[in-house]
This record gives structure tokens, C-alpha cells and sequence, in this order.
């Protein structure tokens, strides 16, 4: 099946980079039918070849088959061809995302790199362990005991801080300089010092964790000792300094405590955010109920969930406006914590920002809201 001149220039690119070394990968969305949501290319090595790993997802699963480079390719043409409307081709010296719009017009867009550097081709390629090993600030903050067992009344927090690593090493790609992360509303730094311990696998990393409360910053200070790169600092999250950061984290910030977190990272244009918002008070007051839920909406507790999810569901929106790929996900159980909703976000240049802002802009609209804290200057 032929290409059209628009997708037969991006497919031509990436060509050209699998041949340069520099491909990353090409993912084909926005299906036009089918049980396929989305397929991903990529390179590997395999028994001393080179193939094409291609993984076709659906709703419920994700399967990968790997083909001779040339074969693959061609199939992947017929798939963008007949299948898809949209393509994003990551390489190391640019991306490029072409979009078929409802009107059969196609468009190609050249895009900064998002990564420069070549991933390995290395079959199951190994990431670096998420797993919390015992270690001196988890005793000098009463977690585990000499022996490096965990205290009675302490696996809940610990188990939180354990899975807050493997969604860390799941959605963070290398780079070439160490991370610089920062931390709002970090508490005791727990997690700050599982982050900078994590961070450690891809070089000397600089991690600040911001708190403030006086004696929570100064006993965190006292159980980072040794740890060269960490610092805790007494800061309100609104005037924390994220200059330079790559990562930012907000967990369990209170109210708009989460939105000032994520205006400050955006000035910053930090790559990352993980958000685990909690204490949702802003919008429940002001929202006028939409009269197909108002019956339901009469209960409290259902009232005091849906202005949770219409509050995360904006702050997704806003950050997608912005060029974030975001998700919203369940990242502990309820029995661990009932704050357990997280908002991640990564830097990619291939989101529609404006129909993000158009759906930001109907949903305030819908429940009539003004103006609200995350759009402050």
C-alpha cells in the first residue's frame, strides 16, 4: 500500500535514522478501527542481529513480535497507511509527528529532539533496580531496626515509598547529565531519600527536598548525613527555587498546595512531575452541578469525590496544555493509603496542547467555574 507524500517523508526519516544509529523509536496512534490502540517500534539486538520490536497494545494487553528491519518496516508503512492518524518518530537528532485530520489532510511536524541519546539495543534491556535495600536513613528514621528489618506499624509507608520508585524507573528515559530533582512538601524525606538513592543509577545526582516545618527539615538534614547531593530546605512550596530541575514531586501536597507546585514547575520547564494530590477543597464550594448528575451529586460523599477527580482531571488537562503527556493512575491500594491517586507528567512535544486547552476550557465552563488557583500568574 502506498504512503502519501507526508507519512512516505516521515517513514523516509526514520529509515535514514535506523541506518545513522540514531533511531529511538516510532509509535502509530489514534487507530482507525480495530482492536489495536497503539504500536511501537524499536531496535534490538537479538542472538547477533539487529530486529524490529514491534509491541501492538489493546485495552486489555500488549504483545511483541520482532521481524527482519526491512520486513517490519514495510508492514509498519502499511499499518501508518491504513490504520492510523497519527505517528510520532523519535531520534536522536529530531522527532517528527505526522497527523491525518478528519479532512484527509495530513501534516508533518519537525520537533526538538526529545532525547539525544541512542537507547541500547540490548534485548529486555535492563533498568536499574526499584527496589529499597536497607539502608542508614531509613533507621535514622525509625523504619527498620540495626538488623535492617522493617518496624511493626512502618510497612504501609515503606511499601509507598517502594512503589513511588519502580513508577519512577518506569517513566524516566536517561540522560546525558545527572537528574536534578526537587521535592515540595517532602515531610519527614522519606521519599526524598529513596528518590536521591534511585537517582544515584544514572550518575551523582542533586536532589533538594523542601519542607515547612522546622524540626521535620532538621531531622531529615540529620538522617541524610553522608548523603552528598541531598539537601533539605524550610520553604513553602509556592517559593521553592526548581531552576534547572528535571524532576519534580509533589506527594500528598494539601489543596492548591499541589496546583502551586505545578505552576512552579512549569516555569521551571521541568521534564517530569509526579503529583499525588490530596485535601481537595477549592472547587467543591464554587461547582455548579451539571443537571444530568445533579441527583447524584445531592449526596456528600459522592460531591466530595466527583470535585476530586474534576480537580485531578484539570490539573491533567492544564499540564498536557503545556506539552505533558500525562496519567492518572491508582498507585497505591486503599488499604496502604487513601491518598492514592497519582498525576504523572512527561515533556513531549507531540501533544495536541491546544485541544487540551479547548477541553481545560469546556470543563471549567461546564461546571461553572471561574478562574481557579492553578491559573494564576
Amino acid at each position: 500500500m502506498n504512503a502519501s507524500t507526508r507519512s512516505a517523508e516521515l517513514l523516509a526519516h526514520g529509515a535514514e535514522a535506523i541506518r545513522a544509529h540514531t533511531f529511538i523509536r516510532l509509535t502509530l496512534a489514534s487507530p482507525r478501527g480495530g482492536d489495536v490502540r497503539k504500536m511501537i517500534a524499536r531496535l534490538i539486538d537479538l542472538r547477533g542481529r539487529t530486529v524490529l520490536a514491534v509491541a501492538s497494545r489493546t485495552q486489555r494487553s500488549e504483545t511483541t513480535a520482532n521481524h527482519p528491519v526491512e520486513k517490519g518496516w514495510s508492514m509498519l508503512e502499511d499499518h501508518l497507511v491504513a490504520a492510523f492518524d497519527s505517528a510520532h518518530l523519535q531520534t536522536v537528532s529530531g522527532d517528527w509527528h505526522w497527523q491525518r485530520h478528519p479532512n484527509g489532510r495530513e501534516t508533518l511536524k519537525h520537533l526538538p529532539a526529545a532525547s539525544r541519546i541512542a537507547p541500547s539495543r540490548a534485548h529486555d534491556r535492563a533498568k536499574p533496580s526499584a527496589e529499597l535495600s536497607p539502608s542508614a536513613w531509613m533507621q535514622a528514621m525509625g523504619f527498620t531496626r540495626e538488623n535492617g528489618s522493617v518496624k511493626v506499624g512502618m510497612q504501609d509507608k515503606l511499601r509507598q515509598v517502594a512503589r513511588f520508585t519502580h513508577i519512577l524507573r518506569d517513566t524516566i528515559e536517561p540522560q546525558q547529565q545527572p537528574f536534578r530533582a526537587v521535592d515540595m512538601g517532602c515531610g519527614r524525606g522519606a521519599l526524598t531519600c529513596a528518590l536521591y538513592e534511585f537517582l544515584q543509577n544514572y550518575g551523582p545526582p542533586c536532589v533538594l527536598g523542601a519542607e515547612r516545618q522546622t524540626h521535620l527539615v532538621q531531622a531529615a538534614n540529620a538522617a541524610a548525613v553522608g548523603m552528598t547531593g541531598l539537601k533539605f530546605i524550610e520553604s513553602d512550596i509556592a517559593d521553592v527555587d526548581c531552576s534547572g530541575a528535571d524532576i519534580l514531586v509533589a506527594l500528598h501536597a494539601c489543596d492548591t498546595a499541589t496546583d502551586d507546585a505545578i505552576r512552579t514547575g512549569l516555569r521551571s520547564g521541568v521534564r517530569y512531575f509526579f503529583l499525588a494530590p490530596c485535601c481537595h477543597k477549592e472547587l467543591r464550594p464554587q461547582l455548579v452541578k451539571p443537571g444530568v448528575v445533579e441527583p447524584i451529586l445531592r449526596h456528600g460523599i459522592f460531591l466530595e469525590r466527583y470535585a476530586e477527580m474534576l480537580t485531578d482531571s484539570l490539573r491533567a488537562l492544564w499540564l498536557q496544555a503545556a506539552g505533558y503527556k500525562t496519567r492518572v493512575f491508582e498507585f497505591i491500594g486503599l488499604e496502604h493509603s487513601g491518598r492514592n491517586i497519582m498525576i504523572t507528567a512527561s515533556r513531549n512535544n507531540s501533544i495536541d496542547r491546544k485541544a487540551a486547552h479547548r477541553a481545560f476550557a469546556a470543563l471549567k465552563n461546564d461546571h461553572g467555574l471561574d478562574r481557579i488557583h492553578l491559573e494564576t500568574p
